[in-house]
């Protein structure tokens, strides 16, 4: 198959479950274009095989990006060229302007894609019509941030025009499937596809378990992730006299906030902000850790939570959003109530006081993040590119089919008029 990833911009260290995903369609023999709505100078990409990537980008004025790319476009498309430029004509779609949309569908078409993966909702506003107007299915990916939101009686207007567009639509937990069918009201069957992780890379043998324990968070450094209730649990857990240390991967616009925090509190011999690391990196900073923590107060999938279980660290989570389907209460971690720093740090003193209890947890979660290996959910994400194949070739006969009268009948006039 060939497969179009269409992504804000690529790659980004913060959404492995998207490079993860063209790694294995790579090495399955797959064929992947990246379509990128945001071109960023000076990123790079640390992965072993290197898909193509196409940039969809619009310059600062919502303008085609010159008339040159117009015409490149047109040229450089395949012979349905003018069915498509016919199709657009007719079509009207929220968002950029007509000859804009018509620059990308060419762009699309001229790469002979079998499908499209949208990852975040958003990202399928630019390309709206894409199915009926290039003949291309699209999957549609809802991850997070597109469907939740702090004001649950809001509803992204992209949300209503999703289902029409999209052969299949993948969820990456319940949580956000149960979220848009609340917030859109949809019939449509949503699958349910967490976030993959390489178990392999993780199961290494770890580090021993000493002193003090080494507390351990992958996150951005936003408001969601509930990071400053974790600074402030580990203020208390230090005013109770627990051996710990605290490393936080992660960058984001909430760092100053941090850093305040960490110093009013006197932590900086105690919380560390790490920055950005490498994906690659992350196993060994994993196998380092005793506990992992996650203080979300909104929150998805939580795919770093696959990781840390695969990696056999316990889970000290907030019980909110699609936490609860990826840790299991009890048997791979500690789940508490959102916003409350001392039940946080009740939690963390739980398994900083009980080794055996975290060894046990992490033993677990090995177990259990195998229900969420690369290999697991590659293979279903295949079965739905498929499927969505197959829906768009029967769409498309049944079409033919009902063409053929309106055909024949047209043709039985001008011969009459003919004759006459």
């Amino acid at each position: 198959m060939r497969i179009g990833f269409v992504i804000g911009s690529y790659p980004e260290p913060s959404e492995t479950f998207v490079s993860r995903k063209v790694e294995f369609l790579l090495a399955q023999g797959h064929e992947v274009v990246v379509f990128q709505m945001i071109s960023r100078t000076g990123k790079q990409n640390s992965m072993a095989t290197n898909p193509a990537i196409v940039s969809l980008q619009r310059n600062g004025r919502g303008r085609p990006r010159c008339a040159l790319s117009v015409l490149h476009a047109f040229i450089s498309a395949p012979v349905s060229t003018v069915r498509i430029c016919a199709r657009a004509r007719n079509k009207r779609y929220p968002g950029s302007g007509r000859l804009d949309r018509l620059i990308r569908y060419l762009q699309i078409a001229k790469r002979k894609i079998d499908v499209l993966h949208v990852h975040f909702a958003g990202n399928l506003i630019p390309i709206l019509g894409v199915r009926d107007v290039a003949g291309i299915p699209a999957v549609v990916s809802l991850l997070g941030s597109d469907v939740t939101s702090a004001d649950r009686a809001r509803i992204p207007a992209y949300l209503q025009l999703i289902p029409p567009e999209s052969e299949e639509l993948i969820a990456a937990c319940g949580y956000l499937r149960d979220e848009f069918v609340r917030r859109t009201r949809t019939r449509a069957e949503i699958h349910i596809l967490p976030p993959e992780v390489p178990c392999a890379a993780f199961e290494r043998e770890r580090e021993e378990c000493g002193t003090p324990c080494r507390l351990f968070t992958v996150a951005r450094l936003h408001w969601k992730k509930g990071l400053l209730y974790a600074v402030h649990a580990a203020h208390e857990l230090r005013r109770r006299g627990l051996p710990f240390t605290y490393d936080i991967v992660g960058e984001g616009d909430e760092r100053p906030a941090l850093e305040k925090a960490i110093e009013d509190l006197g932590l900086q011999q105690t919380v560390h902000l790490l920055g950005m690391k490498n994906p690659s990196e992350m196993p060994k900073y994993y196998r380092r850790a005793d506990i992992f923590v996650l203080p979300s107060v909104n929150e998805g999938a939580g795919g770093v939570l696959m990781e840390a279980q695969a990696a056999g660290v316990p889970i000290v989570a907030s019980q909110i959003g699609g936490i609860p389907e990826a840790v299991q209460e009890g048997k791979t971690g500690r789940l508490v109530p959102p916003r409350d720093p001392v039940a946080l740090a009740d939690a963390i003193e739980e398994l900083i006081r009980e080794p055996q209890l975290r060894l046990e947890l992490g033993r677990n979660g090995r177990v259990n993040a195998r229900r969420f290996d690369t290999a697991v959910i590659g293979s279903r994400l295949v079965e739905i590119y498929r499927s969505a194949i197959e829906k768009q070739a029967s769409k498309g006969a049944c079409d033919a089919v009902s063409k053929q009268p309106a055909v024949a009948e047209e043709e039985k006039r001008e011969t009459h008029s003919v004759c006459s």
